[in-house]
């Protein structure tokens, strides 16, 4: 099983909450030092924003 497959598991396979855990790993990790090579806090930020406002629409 990989860790997409879990994420999957955890939304349902919502592919919108699925980005939404992704980015938040992300930007938590970052918040620690250990951030992904040329992505931003600010960026994964913005992820979460976009896909939470696909899910409210």
């Amino acid at each position: 099983m990989t860790c997409n497959d879990v994420i999957r598991c955890m939304v349902n396979n919502v592919f919108d909450l699925g980005n939404i855990v992704k980015a938040t790993r992300r930007t938590s990790e970052a918040r620690q030092g250990r951030g992904k090579a040329g992505v931003s806090v600010n960026y994964d930020v913005s992820k979460i924003i976009y896909f939470s406002k696909n899910i409210i629409r």
